[in-house]
């Protein structure tokens, strides 16, 4: 293996685990947590929420923001831990192939003797 790949696997371990982290932490935090925001704002029971798509907007009450609010929370986790699996898979790749090269190198030393 080549030290330019071992470069190239351990920035990409390290970038996997840095967004993993970046979209889970805050994708666990607004999936489980007590306050129902609405964008800056905590709402109270009976407040609505405008929620603005592409070609729309739309209200929802307090109970649908708590549900919209838990959904994107677990879209954002579930996006982190896709990232975190491809670091850990990349974490398997650098023990590999370290093990590949010291296998070689006693393998090339027992040869030379």
């Amino acid at each position: 293996m080549s030290k330019a790949r071992w470069i190239f696997l351990s920035i990409c371990t390290v970038v996997c685990f840095g967004v993993g982290l970046a979209l889970a932490i805050p994708g666990l935090e607004l999936a489980f947590r007590a306050d129902v925001t609405c964008g800056d704002w905590v709402m109270h029971q009976g407040d609505q929420c405008r929620n603005i798509g592409r070609h729309s907007s739309w209200l929802n009450a307090y109970d649908q923001q708590r549900s919209r609010n838990r959904d994107e929370g677990f879209q954002l986790a579930s996006f982190g831990g896709i990232f975190l699996f491809a670091g850990v898979l990349f974490i398997f790749g650098l023990v590999v192939s370290y093990l590949h090269l010291k296998r070689e190198a006693a393998e090339s030393s027992t040869t030379t003797d």
